[in-house]
């Protein structure tokens, strides 16, 4: 009996997370997000998500592995770089738990890019790199007001 009164405790949990909750229809994050201009990159661990919520299009965090063969996958080198590469022009990191344990470590992709947190809930957080002072004829547009 008491498998099956954790089995649906863990169902439970799960179901407030899911795309179509109310926790995810009610956060915040998507306000935060969507103060963005469209032509901002926003890189996701899971980009369906943020296409789902705001039909935005969305650059994936990059997997070590290939989710169905378990295979390394040869361009994370390559994707990292680019990924390092957005952030620094300006692009948001949008991160929802719970992490997919293909990708890199969320934790070393934030130390790595100096990013810091705009916005957090439950539901997940906002992360950009800082804004640096213009030294070339680049606009990067202000970071948006997030609760």
């Amino acid at each position: 009996a008491g498998a099956l009164v954790r089995g649906q405790e863990v169902l439970a949990g799960q179901a407030r997370l899911q795309y179509t909750s109310p926790a995810y229809r009610a956060s915040a994050i998507w306000s935060c997000l969507g103060a963005f201009s469209t032509a901002q990159t926003i890189i996701s661990n899971k980009p369906e998500l943020v296409y789902f919520r705001l039909g935005r299009q969305a650059v994936e965090v990059p997997s070590r592995w290939n989710p169905y063969t378990g295979a390394a996958n040869p361009t994370f080198s390559a994707d990292s770089a680019r990924i390092n590469l957005l952030l620094r022009e300006g692009a948001v990191l949008a991160l929802f738990p719970p992490e997919r344990n293909v990708h890199e470590p969320l934790e070393a992709l934030r130390r790595r890019a100096s990013v810091v947190r705009l916005y957090a809930d439950a539901v997940g957080e906002v992360w950009r790199a800082p804004l640096q002072p213009m030294t070339a004829v680049v606009t990067t547009p202000a970071a948006p007001h997030c609760p």
